[in-house]
């Protein structure tokens, strides 16, 4: 995780440039929850929930960040590819 970390504020890249990605997987997962459900009632609920866990991961700071892109990325490397895009 420190070689993420190291390569992350190497290339410029803070906690809030994070924000976005984190927010953007929650909103996919969200998505996908909702497309599950039978009842549409429940759109709102189940994006403030995800809204919520984003918010969470982003207020722990870059490690808990990137700690969560590992987990959805298999890898630092793969992490990295995705992070190139923000550059």
């Amino acid at each position: 995780m420190k070689n993420l970390i190291d390569w992350v504020k190497d290339n410029g890249l803070t906690s809030e440039d994070l924000d976005e990605i984190v927010h953007d997987i929650f909103s996919r997962k969200a998505s996908d929850v909702n497309n599950s459900l039978t009842s549409h009632n429940f759109d709102e609920i189940v994006h403030d929930v995800f809204s919520q866990k984003a918010s969470d991961i982003n207020n722990g700071g870059i490690e808990k960040q990137l700690n969560f892109l590992k987990s959805c990325f298999g890898n630092d490397q793969q992490v990295e590819v995705e992070l190139r895009t923000l550059l």
